[in-house]
């Protein structure tokens, strides 16, 4: 059984949990399946380059749309109409293409823009120590016990300083903001502050919390390591290194203990549906719940 059919708990399917405990559920039962997007394919794209670059003939094939446009000779249409019509009219074919070559197939623009930003990773010099390093692991898959629950995080890379018993989490984000932000609101809890730039995208997608689960599963391996985490974001024009301040995960942990707690109550109830106050009143009394 593969990392992803393997019915457990995962950090994407935790930062589901606060939008529907019942999507949470089908994501670690496997009734859901995860739905691709551009920017998720160009992210992973991003990340073979950057993680695996031995293995990446293995998994991609090169599909250069100008040269099928040349050769099936549409005159009237723009290539971008013909490949939005491909990925309509087309998609049989083209899941028929994927699947005969075993391979996914990406397109010269993306692949020439990944590698833009490998050689912008390689060039900062933070992202190149940590990612351009031989040392350490990469797209690991750790498997574990959460809190009596069964759970599963695939983590990007980490390094072992086995002389100062740290280990250094990585993760590499790609990201449409900028790169760069700053806190406007000011508060201790980064889930109360406000930001800008991927400083916001840290808390609106939960990276924290993300981060916090996985460095309970490498403590869960390592008990007596420390852990440093960082995040790398990276867009079309810069990247940086972010190394995240231990009373932000600190935060996290709690986030994820309270639910853990919540998610004893739907086991319990043997319902995924409905929050507390609906199961045992059916009305949500808005006054008691506002501060």
């Amino acid at each position: 059984m593969s990392y992803y059919e393997k019915p457990a708990v995962s950090a994407s399917a935790l930062k589901k949990f606060e939008y529907s405990p019942k999507l949470f559920n089908d994501m670690i039962t496997g009734v859901a399946k995860g739905k691709d997007t551009v920017a998720l394919s160009f992210g992973r794209l991003v990340h073979e380059l950057v993680l695996t670059p031995d293995e990446f003939d293995n998994k991609y094939d090169e599909f250069i749309w100008d040269n099928a446009y040349s050769q099936v000779g549409f005159k009237r249409d723009k290539i971008e109409s013909v490949k939005e019509k491909f990925a309509t009219t087309g998609k049989s074919y083209y899941d028929f293409l994927v699947e005969s070559i075993g391979k996914q197939v990406i397109s010269r623009e993306d692949f020439d823009k990944a590698k833009d930003y490998v050689v912008r990773l390689q060039g900062h010099k933070g992202a190149n120590k940590l990612l351009f390093t031989d040392k350490g692991k990469v797209e690991h898959e750790i498997f574990w016990n959460w809190q009596s629950l069964d759970a599963k995080s695939k983590i990007d890379k980490f390094i072992i300083d086995e002389e100062n018993k740290i280990i250094y989490l990585i993760d590499l984000k790609t990201t449409s903001q900028q790169v760069y932000g700053k806190q406007v609101i000011a508060k201790s809890n980064p889930y109360q502050a406000t930001f800008t730039g991927f400083l916001k995208d840290i808390t609106f997608y939960d990276y924290l919390l993300q981060m916090e689960f996985y460095s309970q599963a490498l403590k869960y391996i390592y008990p007596d390591y420390t852990i440093v985490c960082y995040l790398i974001p990276i867009n079309d024009y810069s990247c940086t290194v972010y190394e995240l301040p231990q009373t932000w995960l600190f935060y996290a942990k709690q986030k994820l203990n309270s639910i853990r707690k919540d998610i004893q109550f739907y086991t319990d109830t043997n319902q995924w549906e409905l929050s507390k106050d609906d199961y045992y009143h059916g009305i949500i009394n808005l006054a008691e719940i506002m501060v």
